[in-house]
């Protein structure tokens, strides 16, 4: 018999998912994460040629489009977009792709969040547990999943451990950079050892920054065609805070309305 948490999860995987709630959007993310793709590489292996800045142009614009399609896409299928004017459409996919960063923020869209709020309250009230005391333990219990299951990896630590030597191999060949060779005569110059090392650590701090960028581009539209866990967890735990959070409201309201002058009403 499973567990009360693990009820949870499968109802959260099979309902609340972002791959569930918006499967019928596949297409256009798989649209947007190859424009994407394509738009990093154009950047990445940008020859510095007219032709080169004119692809580059046009790449961005034409995934820009992807985007606000996707968005509108997500705006219509949550219900966001009922008996609106054109006009009042575009400002919400505009605010939408405001909020979110271009979706790299998925979670936060309001229309997303809010029925996610709603059918996890459902099922709460369902179970008996929409309540202070038993939302306080989910919550608990969830965030201790959380942290026993799944570690944060430093990405940092890997990109620069791991992947410095690709970056030398793509730095030499592919932006023909020449090769550093340090003189041994000339080592007690701390000025050029310094100026090296402070190289070497811009270099790897634009790729870290870029790769991130990338990433946290694409990632979030993933999430939407393949369900992780991780971040399933994580969007669980955070919904289940908040509902937490109105019910420890809404339950104080009620109890301060029973005090009378002083005198409490007993029910």
């Amino acid at each position: 018999m499973k567990s009360h948490l693990q009820q949870l999860i499968k109802f959260y995987g099979d309902n609340m998912s972002n791959s569930n709630i918006l499967k019928k959007q596949g297409p256009y993310a798989w649209v947007c994460i190859i424009l994407t793709l394509l738009f990093f590489m154009a950047m990445f292996f940008n020859q510095n040629t007219t032709q080169s800045t004119t692809v580059i142009i046009s790449l961005l614009l034409i995934t820009l489009i992807s985007y606000i399609v996707l968005v509108y896409k997500l705006e219509k299928k949550l219900g966001g977009l009922e008996n609106l004017t054109t006009a009042q459409k575009i400002g919400v996919c505009c605010d939408t792709i405001l909020t979110t960063k271009f979706l790299i923020y998925l979670n936060d869209t309001k229309s997303l969040r809010e029925e996610k709020i709603n059918r996890l309250r459902n099922y709460f009230e369902e179970k008996g547990f929409y309540n202070e005391k038993h939302l306080k333990i989910f919550m608990d219990v969830s965030e201790k999943e959380c942290q026993n299951r799944f570690s944060n990896i430093s990405w940092l630590s890997l990109l620069v451990g791991f992947l410095i030597p690709i970056w030398t191999y793509f730095m030499q060949n592919i932006f023909k950079l020449p090769n550093i060779k340090l003189d041994t005569t000339n080592l007690i110059d701390i000025n050029m050892v310094k100026f090296i090392f402070i190289g070497i650590a811009c270099i790897v701090s634009l790729y870290y920054i870029f790769i991130r960028f990338f990433w946290a581009a694409i990632k979030s539209i993933i999430l939407l065609l393949f369900p992780v866990r991780k971040y399933e967890m994580l969007d669980l735990t955070s919904l289940i805070r908040e509902l937490y959070l109105e019910c420890y409201i809404e339950e104080n309201q009620e109890e301060k309305s029973l005090i009378v002058k002083g005198f409490v009403r007993k029910e």
